[in-house]
């Protein structure tokens, strides 16, 4: 009977397991190492089975694509993704709120364990139409009210037209250091907020209203958000969050705005324009529309 003596490696281990698998009778594992970090086997095993899921067979497609943040926030800049199977189904039939679809563009990323505080909304999104393409093809039909006669207009949405934009890092960079009007002298530093960062900020606020520290759900979650987006004054970090919290109380609406316009301007430099002119059926007039997550984005109304 062999033996063999691993530390908490996952790739290690997952080997291990599929070795023993085949071998049951002449292989034991002996997990463990005095030099690595402890670990449950609950932990060890989830970890495992998350690598496994992430392994695909060779004959299933895949396809490899630039974020378009560009690694900005820490992340890869190029992820590859394999078309949405049931797995993603069952994420869709499970979804409590709207994150289930950056839950499905995480799912369907097969080249990093992904951590949403690398990544902008502007990614997920991106990723998700690009996922949607790649598993049920590039145009789905949409419906959009005229407003300026109320008529339904059904029109076709091809993902292929869609202009994307990469982020220009040394805009941003440069940008994201505002130097304020009211406050003359002051230049404060803008942190672009990731997918992540606005998760955090939810389940803060969920967490707040809950436990009964505040009642104020919208005003505590417009100080949490204004808290984050805000990074240095002056090229130094705030001595501590109250005197921060105090500064920003006190701030301009006018540097405000300033701030917000900025702030906008980053957020709208990249990703995807889902923006198009539709001519309306009924009146004849040209309309505004925004491409969204129809019913037919992930039920496409295909002949059977």
């Amino acid at each position: 009977m062999s033996e063999k003596v691993i530390g908490n490696n996952v790739d290690q281990i997952a080997e291990a397991m599929d070795d023993a698998a085949i071998n049951p009778e002449n292989y034991t594992t002996v997990v463990g190492d005095v030099n690595a970090p402890a670990i449950s086997k609950e932990e060890l095993l989830a970890k495992v089975m998350a690598k496994r899921e992430k392994e695909i067979p060779s004959n299933v497609a895949t396809q490899e694509l630039q974020v378009p943040s560009q690694g900005y926030f820490g992340g890869p800049s190029k992820v590859t993704i394999r078309r949405m199977t049931t797995k993603e189904e069952k994420i869709m039939f499970t979804a409590t709120d709207a994150n289930f679809l950056s839950e499905i563009v995480k799912s369907c990323i097969v080249s990093h364990d992904i951590d949403f505080h690398q990544f902008h909304e502007n990614d997920l999104t991106y990723l998700l139409y690009a996922i949607r393409n790649f598993t049920f093809g590039n145009t789905y039909n949409q419906i959009q009210s005229c407003p300026f006669c109320g008529i339904k207009n059904n029109f076709i949405v091809d993902i292929t037209k869609m202009p994307l934009k990469m982020l220009d890092i040394d805009m941003v960079n440069k940008e994201k250091h505002v130097s304020l009007v009211d406050a003359e002298g002051d230049v404060l530093t803008l942190n672009i907020l990731t997918e992540g960062d606005l998760r955090d900020i939810s389940n803060d606020v969920e967490s707040a209203v809950l436990s009964g520290r505040t009642k104020d759900q919208a005003g505590y979650s417009f100080d949490l958000r204004l808290s984050r987006i805000i990074g240095d004054l002056n090229g130094k970090p705030f001595e501590n969050e109250f005197i921060k919290k105090d500064y920003l109380e006190n701030l301009s609406s006018k540097d405000y705005n300033k701030l917000s316009k900025v702030a906008g301007k980053i957020a709208s430099s990249f990703g995807i324009t889902r923006l198009m002119n539709v001519v309306c059926k009924g009146c004849k007039r040209s309309m505004e529309v925004e491409a969204i997550v129809a019913p037919e984005f992930f039920r496409p109304d295909e002949e059977i």
